[in-house]
């Protein structure tokens, strides 16, 4: 049974976008955001096999005796402009700061990925990785470190039930950190709550002394991790 070549063709850049998109993906779901590894690859795919589908569909109705336009423009914008609903969820506000720009950026250039990859400019498409995962991870340092910032994730075990998880939480305000909530769960066998903040600290604040102060607060903590 011979495959045909059209079937060849886009199993390749399906591949190619799963990679691409899985690669981008894994540096989001590395820093526990909602929108990570499946969302990145699926965002890529979807992008790739509208503009194959659409190739294959002004093929086939030329092939017709048709005299439609395939406009690739209109086609791109439409992706764009649906793109941005996801990308906007992604976004919310903590305090009077917003969490999820780099992540609705990412989602956005994973889209206009899965465009060039579905156009066939595979190079281009590697080059584009490349630079965004050093915009991501090369230069994040430098801009914490200009900016005088930087974010953590905390991962604590604690005594006790919802009521702790706010105490905890109000004593990172209290140092004026900006704390998301990554996760909380319930351990009933042991009566605990594990927790995972994501904590931006400002003005070249210590993580090390604010910890000190964390275990000397709640000297019942069973179990605190930071990760960069």
């Amino acid at each position: 049974m011979t495959i045909p070549p059209e079937v060849v063709d886009t199993a390749i850049k399906l591949a190619v976008a799963t990679v691409l998109g899985g690669i981008l993906g894994l540096e989001r779901e590395r820093k526990h955001r909602a929108a990570g590894l499946r969302t990145h690859i699926i965002v890529c795919i979807s992008s790739t096999l509208v503009i194959v589908v659409s190739n294959n569909l002004a093929k086939d109705w030329l092939a017709e005796g048709g005299d439609a336009v395939h406009d690739r423009g209109r086609i791109i914008q439409g992706i764009l402009q649906g793109i941005g609903f996801l990308g906007a969820g992604a976004i919310i506000n903590v305090g009077n700061m917003q969490r999820g720009l780099t992540t609705a950026a990412m989602i956005w250039f994973v889209a206009i990925l899965g465009i060039a990859i579905g156009l066939g400019y595979f190079g281009v498409a590697v080059v584009s990785t490349a630079f965004a995962l050093a915009a991501v991870l090369l230069f994040e340092p430098i801009g914490n470190w200009l900016s005088g910032s930087s974010e953590h994730l905390l991962h604590l075990k604690i005594p006790g039930g919802a009521d702790r998880v706010n105490e905890v939480k109000k004593f990172f305000e209290d140092e004026g950190c900006v704390v998301d909530v990554a996760r909380i769960a319930y351990n009933k066998t042991e009566e605990e709550v594990e927790l995972r903040f994501r904590v931006g600290l400002a003005q070249r604040k210590s993580i090390e002394d604010i910890m000190n102060k964390l275990t000397k607060k709640f000297t019942d903590l069973t179990d605190t991790s930071v990760e960069q």
